[in-house]
């Protein structure tokens, strides 16, 4: 028996150069459920049968090009030539991946993001803005380069390393260790920039501190400061409380508001708010324009990103992740590798689990449970 997971719609788009075919599920696999409509491809093999890769939304991949293990190309994004996306990677929003660049290890290129020629992005790394990588360059290791940054050549950027505005680095360049270049920085040759601390002019973390219990464990977290004036925040003004200075980013207008903590490796990134009497901890990310607010909690190894908001007093945790412009509020829980995202709603004490996904427009109440679902549309209480 055939276990093909997708097939051509008969649905096509493309030029007097090429077409590209519409993908429909054939079966369950992932998140995906059978019968949903996925993006489109120029042939079978730029789609692997292996693992729970995916193409959706209005997303193209042509040429030789291979999406495969659990990588997912979503919205507008464009995957072509011999380009390779893989393991738990994400190509999203219109960003591009071409040439025989390669994207994998859970990495995210978003935005209008370029990644090209024999360029890599890897291990949880996050590529997004209108920044470029390419040549031989390689990006990992949760390091980020955004705005209109440009790394070539053979040069590297890892290790929670920022490259942002209109920063350059070239050659054989590396730059590490938390290290931040920002500006009109450029650097060439085989110079190495690391954990250059003094790059971070937003905060400063003061000598009020609370203890915090959880569990067995206790936590000293320390009250921030600003130090400029950005986004709504004043100069002077006091924040919440985290643990350590990696848990805010120096750079972008992320906040650490009012009575919120963050602490243990969570990060707090880009734009993201973190407010009201919120928690972010363990190794959660928070990050894009996404809230946490109220007495919401992220935790675990979730993320909430892109414009999405928890609050009230939901819970988002384990492998979860909420993104897009969705909302978990109430007492809802969203938990294990469930996925919430678009425009989707979940409230009430309705619970998200094990490997479902909510989605689209749809609605989610009350006393609702979905564990391994989808939800694309309508309202469940």
């Amino acid at each position: 028996m055939s276990n093909k997971k997708f097939k051509f719609t008969g649905i096509t788009i493309g030029s007097d150069e090429y077409t590209l075919h519409q993908i429909v599920a054939l079966r369950d696999f992932g998140t995906i459920r059978t019968g949903e409509l996925g993006g489109y491809i120029e042939k079978e093999e730029n789609l692997s049968e292996i693992g729970d890769a995916w193409v959706t939304g209005q997303a193209k991949v042509q040429g030789t090009a291979i999406v495969s293990g659990d990588a997912l190309v979503s919205d507008d994004a464009w995957v072509y030539d011999n380009a390779r996306v893989s393991g738990e990677a994400r190509v999203t929003d219109k960003a591009q991946v071409y040439g025989n660049a390669s994207v994998y290890e859970g990495a995210h290129v978003g935005d209008r993001a370029k990644v090209l020629d024999n360029a890599q992005v890897h291990n949880h790394a996050y590529v997004y803005g209108d920044a470029q990588v390419c040549g031989e360059a390689q990006v990992f290791d949760n390091a980020q380069v955004f705005g209109e940054a440009r790394v070539t050549g053979s040069a590297c950027v890892f290790g929670d390393a920022r490259v942002l505005d209109e920063a350059q680095v070239k050659g054989n360049s590396q730059v590490f260790r938390i290290a931040c270049l920002a500006g009109t920085t450029k650097i060439s040759g085989d110079k190495r920039v690391l954990h250059n601390r003094g790059t971070n002019n937003k905060f400063r973390i003061t000598e009020i501190t609370i203890v915090l219990k959880r569990g067995s464990d206790e936590y000293t977290l320390h009250r921030i400061e600003a130090l400029k004036d950005f986004y709504i925040v004043k100069k002077g003004q006091l924040g919440g409380y985290i643990q350590k200075e990696e848990n805010l980013s120096g750079v972008g207008d992320a906040w650490v508001g009012e009575d919120a903590v963050v602490f243990g490796n969570a990060r707090v990134y880009d734009n993201a708010l973190v407010s009201g009497a919120a928690r972010v901890a363990d190794d959660a990310r928070v990050y894009g324009k996404a809230q946490v607010v109220g007495e919401a909690q992220v935790y675990g190894y979730a993320s909430v990103y892109d414009d999405a908001r928890v609050e009230n007093r939901a819970q988002v945790f384990g492998n979860a992740q909420v993104h897009d412009y969705a909302r978990v509020l109430d007492d809802a829980q969203v938990h294990g590798d469930a996925q919430v995202d678009t425009k989707a709603r979940v409230f009430g004490r309705a619970q998200v689990s094990g490997t479902a996904r909510v989605t689209a427009s749809a609605r989610l109440s009350g006393d609702m449970e979905e564990s391994g679902g989808l939800v694309t549309h309508g309202f469940q209480k």
